[in-house]
């Protein structure tokens, strides 16, 4: 289930309206699944690693054709993870596969700049040969 599925439809209409999904299911074949990257207060019970303790920010990924959510506290400005994952789900959702977590890590590092900015929340078009990503940026 996405965190916000309404804020995630309202970017698809705009994005069908501009053509790009239409442009990106020809290059990629049908839009099969979306994910949703968004920032979170670290939970309660997740360890946090010694010795990291500078700009930690958690993020959690959520998907449209899963009942689980994952979880990773990042050390931005080191690009470094500050935990280990968890898992979250309102309805008893399995722990997602391996391949989902990984896809989370590399489309989250990814998106993070350089300099340590990024924009949030990040809206994931997925096909089975491709993917596009809707980063909010600062003007």
């Amino acid at each position: 289930m996405l965190s916000n599925p309404v804020l995630f439809d309202q970017i698809e209409k705009i994005c069908r309206s501009r053509g790009t999904i239409a442009q990106f299911e020809a290059e990629n074949g049908e839009m099969k699944g979306r994910m949703m990257i968004d920032a979170i207060s670290v939970p309660d019970d997740v360890p946090l690693k010694p010795g990291i303790d500078d700009r930690i920010t958690a993020f959690e990924a959520s998907f449209d054709f899963m009942d689980c959510r994952i979880g990773l506290a990042v050390c931005v400005p080191k690009m470094e993870a500050a935990s280990g994952f968890w898992y979250s789900s309102d309805e008893g959702g399995q722990p997602p596969d391996q391949v989902w977590i990984e896809f989370f890590v590399q489309t989250l590092m990814e998106s993070i700049e350089p300099d340590g900015s990024y924009g949030i929340p990040i809206y994931v078009f997925i096909s089975d040969a491709g993917l596009f990503s809707v980063v909010p940026t600062t003007p």
